[in-house]
């Protein structure tokens, strides 16, 4: 028995990595056996640490799987881009899936375009009425930032997730209301949230970008029409008379002008105009296209340069709009070379004679103010 408890006692010594001493008691034997008890207790505690570590990491790197897959996902989708845009169908897709990853209960997502506005509410466990006032909450505060409402900030909702969308401005706001588990909205929950705020703003910036883009070119297209209308509104060929050389030439400040010049004989008489209509583009070059109508017009029946003038202006102050008003200087050489001119609100005319220049300022005010 004594050789039995020797091999114990060394034993003991050993896994413990202790020294024997010669006289083994059973004293000593408990001693080292309650030793190795404790060691392997210690030892069982260790390994559930780990294995709780363990499990916390896996938990971690499962839940930061979610979140990137979810990232990913409603990447995808807000990537596809079309003309006329779906976003609205887009934002349908993408909250499903973030549902997933944030568990939210309701949903409110406010967002504005150049092409529309998009409401979209996932009601939840709550009434219409409820995410309606929480919608009207969440309008009034006018968010720069994200903001997290926890229980007791609020009698209206216990918690709440709200993300603004800025891109190249703000176009709106992401609201996530309640959980749908119990707990608040996480740290995780709102970097998930942010996110997929950036993306839709990216999404939003692109379709606002394109917009303008077409705009752009259908402005352009358009003053490209108006310029070749306005072009053929200036006289192709100018009247031949002995002894008198006409000449002139119009360059607009951009594609379409308000700048008009006519020479026109009749009765006898050569009649010519040069005008500036007030404004540039497109809607100049209208009110030009009107002011040499009318003109051509009463050429045919009026006497006097003074006379065409007067009806002219007439005329420009009933068609026209208040803010809109014309510079015109008139002038009409008969066939003793007598000329006239009626400068109406324009640029001084220059007479040059004999090595002498004359100047003819305006006489009147533009056709169209009285």
């Amino acid at each position: 028995m004594h050789d039995v408890l020797s091999k114990i006692y060394k034993k003991l010594c050993e896994i413990l990595a202790v020294e024997c001493d010669e006289d083994i008691s059973e004293e000593k034997l408990l001693k080292l056996l309650e030793t190795l008890e404790k060691e392997i207790v210690d030892y069982k505690n260790q390994l559930e640490e780990y294995s709780m570590t363990l499990d916390a990491h896996l938990e971690e790197l499962s839940k930061a799987y979610e979140e990137l897959s979810t990232v990913f996902e409603v990447s995808n989708i807000l990537s596809v881009f079309e003309y006329p845009p779906k976003l609205r169908e887009q934002l349908s897709k993408a909250f499903k899936i973030v549902k997933n990853a944030i568990n939210y209960d309701s949903l409110i997502v406010k967002i504005r375009t150049p092409l529309e506005k998009i409401l979209l509410k996932v009601p939840g466990s709550l009434s219409g009425e409820e995410l309606e006032r929480i919608e009207k909450m969440i309008d009034s505060m006018k968010l720069k930032k994200t903001v997290i409402f926890e229980p007791g900030k609020s009698e209206m909702v216990e918690n709440l997730l709200i993300v603004p969308v800025i891109g190249s401005e703000k176009w709106g706001y992401i609201g996530f209301v309640e959980k749908s588990v119990k707990g608040i909205f996480t740290a995780a929950d709102k970097k998930i949230a942010e996110t997929v705020a950036r993306q839709i703003a990216a999404a939003v910036d692109r379709i606002n970008f394109v917009n303008k883009e077409i705009e752009r070119q259908r402005f352009l297209q358009q003053l490209e029409i108006a310029r070749k209308i306005q072009e053929s509104l200036f006289p192709r060929v100018m009247p031949e008379i002995k002894g008198i050389e006409i000449s002139a030439v119009s360059y607009p400040a951009i594609h379409v002008g308000g700048d008009y010049y006519d020479v026109l004989e009749m009765g006898g008489k050569i009649y010519a105009v040069v005008a500036d209509v007030s404004g540039k583009g497109i809607p100049a070059a209208l009110l030009m296209s009107t002011v040499r109508s009318t003109l051509r017009t009463l050429l045919e029946s009026v006497e006097s340069l003074s006379e065409l003038v007067s009806k002219l202006n007439k005329r420009i102050t009933e068609d026209f709009e208040e803010d809109r008003f014309v510079t015109m200087a008139f002038f009409s050489l008969d066939r003793n070379g007598e000329l006239r001119v009626v400068n109406a609100g324009h640029d001084p005319v220059y007479i040059v004679k004999d090595d002498r220049m004359e100047t003819v300022g305006s006489s009147g005010v533009p056709l169209g103010i009285l």
